[in-house]
């Protein structure tokens, strides 16, 4: 049965983004080099519960950053002109809290854009840590992108890049603010990603006491297994 939904769901997403995934590939091709002369993103480092998330919140108030919302990166497809009818498909799933610190959640709470990567390519370490855990070794190859085949390195590049210029379309002239763990072990590609924009990317690096740490992320997958 889940197959089932799953399939028709997909389905029905595939049919409801395609006008916008068909406009906006030519917009961004035509635009794309104009996109990527302004500010590179500004992206926050650090390991898992190391406070990366309060700090993209506090970060989020400064109108002149912008970060993606939750409602974005899980359809990053179809966010852009779709979502009107895509919220009757997703925002009954939507929890007003995390389930693993209460933390705020909802589709226009900033969000990680790794979970872009996920839904729309599956190029990120996230399909092996809560969706494919019997692959996790293959899919933790897209923290650091070192291991990666060179079609799929390809492939993490197009699907960052097109999500990047897809929300500078929103965030008009403000800086793109990301915030991903999995960035702290790819610093030398987003740098060279970014590096010929008109100001290079930032990089902004949290830390917490490691023992903190370390009984957080223990927290985190005692509430999250039975829910996943």
């Amino acid at each position: 049965p889940r197959v089932a939904v799953g399939l028709l769901l997909s389905i029905a997403v595939t049919i409801l983004t395609l006008p916008e995934r068909l406009a906006l590939a030519l917009y961004l091709r035509l635009r794309g080099r104009a996109l990527d002369r302004r500010a590179g993103p500004v992206f926050i480092l650090g390991y898992y519960r190391s406070g990366t998330t309060f700090l993209q919140f506090l970060l989020n108030c400064d109108p002149n950053l912008y970060s993606p919302r939750w409602s974005q990166t899980f359809s990053p497809q179809g966010f852009f002109l779709s979502w009107t009818f895509l919220r009757f498909f997703l925002t009954p799933f939507y929890s007003t809290a995390r389930p693993q610190d209460d933390v705020a959640f909802g589709p226009d709470v900033p969000a990680e854009d790794d979970f872009a990567l996920c839904n729309g390519a599956l190029v990120s370490s996230l399909v092996g840590r809560h969706v494919l855990p019997r692959l996790r070794g293959f899919y933790d190859r897209y923290h650091d992108l070192k291991r990666l085949a060179p079609d799929e390195y390809n492939r993490w590049h197009r699907c960052q890049i097109g999500f990047i210029r897809k929300l500078s379309l929103l965030a008009g002239g403000r800086r793109i603010l990301l915030k991903t763990p999995s960035h702290t072990a790819r610093m030398e590609e987003l740098a060279e990603l970014f590096g010929q924009s008109a100001d290079g990317p930032r990089f902004i690096h949290i830390s917490r006491e490691p023992r903190a740490v370390v009984r957080s992320n223990l927290g985190l997958h005692r509430a999250l297994n039975p829910v996943l």
